[in-house]
C-alpha cells in the first residue's frame, strides 16, 4: 500500500463508561473473552494502510493499555488523555504531528469490530479528499424537537447519516482545526465537526451495522453475538510505535 500516505491511527480510549455501570473504562471489558480495546487495536492494525498507532487512554490505566495490546501483539504508543473527547485527542495529536505521517484516523476504543476495509474506506477517501468519516444512512424517521420535545421539523431522511469511526483527515488538517477551535471543541461531538467547523470539506464514506459503540449495558450482548461470529484477535508480528 505504498501509493497511500502513511497513516497513524488515534485510539480515543480515555472514557470511564459512566452509560455502562461499569467498574472499570468499558474499553476494558471483555467481549467474546477479550477486552474491547483488544478488538479495536486488532481490526486496526490488520488495515495494510495503518503504519502506527496511539492509544489515549486514561492516566490510571496506561499500564492496562499497554497489556491490552501486547495480549494481541499490537506496538503503540500509550499516552495519557484528559477530561474530554477533545482534550485526549488533542493529547495523541501532541506527538503525532511531528511523527511525519500524513494521515490521522481517530477510532473510538469502544468501536471494537471496525474492519479493515471500513479503514481502508476512510484512509483512501482521506487521502484524495483530506477528511472522510465513516457513517451509515439513517433508517429511522428523525425529529428535531425544542427544549419541551415539542417536534419542531422532520429532516427527510436522505440527507442524514449516522456518524462511526475512524474518522480519517490529513493530520495538518486536523492540527489546525482543533488549534482553530480552542475550548469550543469540548462540546463537539465528533472530529469531523472540529474540522467542519474550520471551513474544511468533509466526505462520508460506507460504514458497517456491526462496527458499533459498546455505550450502554444492553449493546454488551450485541457485541458477545458479534463476538461469537468472529476468530479471538491473534498476535500479529507487526511494528507500530511511534
Amino acid at each position: 500500500m505504498s501509493h497511500l500516505p502513511r497513516t497513524v491511527a488515534l485510539v480515543a480510549a480515555a472514557g470511564r463508561g459512566a452509560r455502562i455501570s461499569a467498574a472499570v473504562n468499558k474499553v476494558y471489558i471483555e467481549v467474546g473473552g477479550v477486552p474491547i480495546l483488544a478488538w479495536a487495536l486488532a481490526g486496526l492494525r490488520s488495515c495494510p494502510s495503518v503504519q502506527g498507532l496511539v492509544v489515549v487512554t486514561g492516566a490510571e490505566d496506561l499500564a492496562r493499555a499497554e497489556r491490552v495490546a501486547r495480549t494481541v501483539g499490537v506496538d503503540c504508543s500509550v499516552v495519557s488523555g484528559g477530561e474530554t473527547r477533545a482534550a485526549s485527542v488533542r493529547a495523541g495529536l501532541a506527538i503525532i504531528r511531528d511523527a511525519g505521517y500524513e494521515l490521522v484516523a481517530v477510532h473510538d476504543g469502544a468501536r471494537p469490530f471496525v474492519s479493515p476495509e471500513v479503514v481502508m474506506r476512510t484512509v483512501s477517501l482521506a487521502a484524495y479528499r483530506g477528511a472522510a468519516g465513516a457513517a451509515l444512512p439513517v433508517s429511522d424517521t428523525i425529529k428535531v424537537v425544542d427544549g419541551d420535545r415539542r417536534v419542531m421539523s422532520t429532516p427527510g431522511r436522505g440527507t442524514l447519516w449516522a456518524m462511526q469511526t475512524p474518522q480519517t483527515f490529513r493530520t495538518d488538517w486536523l492540527v489546525d482545526a482543533y488549534d482553530s477551535a480552542g475550548a469550543s471543541a469540548d462540546g463537539m461531538t465528533d472530529d469531523c465537526e472540529v474540522v467542519e467547523r474550520s471551513g474544511r470539506p468533509v466526505f462520508l464514506c460506507l460504514g458497517e451495522p456491526e462496527n458499533i459503540k459498546v455505550t450502554y449495558e444492553a449493546d454488551l450482548p450485541v457485541a458477545e453475538a458479534i463476538a461469537a461470529r468472529r476468530e479471538k484477535p491473534a498476535p500479529i508480528a507487526v511494528e507500530g510505535r511511534l
